[in-house]
C-alpha cells in the first residue's frame, strides 16, 4: 500500500513531495521503537529515490535486512537471530 501511494504521489506531484510522505509512512510502520523510526525515516530518504528510478524492490529488501540486523546489534545491543531462534 505504501509503495503504491509513494509511486502515485511521485508521478503526479514529483519526487520532492513523494519523499516526505514515504518517510512518514515507513516511520509510522515502525512506531513503538523511536530509534527504529528515526533510522527507517533516514533510510527511506535514500531508498525512495532509488525505487522510483529503478522500480526494483530486491536490492532494497536485501539492504533492509542487513541494515536492520546491524541496527539491532549496534543500537539496543540485541541480536534478532537469538531472540527468534534461541541460543
Amino acid at each position: 500500500m505504501a509503495i503504491s501511494v509513494i509511486c502515485r504521489v511521485g508521478v503526479s506531484h514529483g519526487l520532492l513531495s513523494a519523499i516526505p510522505i514515504g518517510v512518514i509512512l515507513f516511520a509510522v510502520v515502525h512506531f513503538p521503537d523511536v530509534w527504529l523510526m528515526l533510522a527507517t525515516g533516514l533510510m527511506a530518504c535514500f531508498f525512495i529515490p532509488f525505487y522510483i528510478r529503478d522500480r526494483n524492490l530486491w536490492p532494497l529488501g536485501i539492504y533492509h535486512g542487513w541494515l536492520g540486523r546491524f541496527l539491532y546489534l549496534w543500537v539496543p545491543g540485541r541480536d534478532p537471530w537469538v531472540s527468534v531462534f534461541g541460543k
